[in-house]
C-alpha cells in the first residue's frame, strides 16, 4: 500500500536508518541545549529554529490530513529561539519528533484513495505533501548537519 510507503519514507527521515546519512534523531542525538542556538552566521536560523520549523509544517501537514487548511502564512513558522536551558531543549527536541512521528502514523492510517486529493489551501494532492513532508526533514537534517560541524569546528 503506498501510505504504507510513504510512512516508512517519513520514519526513515525522523528515525533511520535513511539511505542518505543521519536521519533527524540521529544528527540530533548530541546536540547541546548551548548550541542548539546558535546563529553561525549571525543571520541563519539555529538548530533549534530548524527543528520547530519542520515540526510546524508536519504538524499543519498532519492537520489538513482532517480537513485543515494549510495557512498561506503558517503562524509557528520561524519560532525565535536565543537560548534555551537543558531542560526546555530536550522538551522541545522531544515535542518535535513526536510531531514527526504523529505525521508518520497518521499518514499509515490514511486512506491511499486520498492521496490525490486536493491538500485543503494548497494546490497540491496528498500525495506530493507527503513525500514533501519526508524531503522537508531530510533537508533540514541536513542544515543541522552542517551547522553541528561549524559549531563543533570554532569550539
Amino acid at each position: 500500500m503506498e501510505t504504507s510507503r510513504i510512512s516508512d519514507q517519513l520514519s526513515r527521515s525522523v528515525h533511520g536508518p535513511a539511505w542518505h546519512g543521519p536521519s533527524m534523531e540521529e544528527v540530533l542525538k548530541d546536540v547541546t541545549a548551548g548550541n542548539a542556538t546558535v546563529r553561525v552566521c549571525g543571520a541563519t536560523h539555529s538548530i533549534a529554529e530548524l527543528l520547530l520549523h519542520a515540526a510546524a509544517w508536519a504538524r499543519a501537514s498532519r492537520l489538513a490530513m482532517d480537513g485543515v487548511a494549510i495557512p498561506e502564512d503558517l503562524p509557528d513558522d520561524w519560532t525565535t529561539l536565543d537560548s534555551l536551558d537543558e531542560a526546555e531543549w530536550t522538551h522541545l527536541r522531544k515535542d518535535a519528533l513526536a510531531e514527526l512521528d504523529q505525521i508518520t502514523a497518521k499518514t499509515a492510517e490514511f486512506p491511499e484513495a486520498r492521496l490525490t486529493e486536493r491538500v485543503p489551501g494548497r494546490n497540491f494532492d496528498f500525495y506530493f505533501n507527503l513525500h514533501g513532508v519526508a524531503q522537508h526533514t531530510i533537508y533540514h537534517a541536513g542544515q543541522i548537519a552542517i551547522l553541528k560541524r561549524q559549531i563543533n569546528a570554532s569550539a
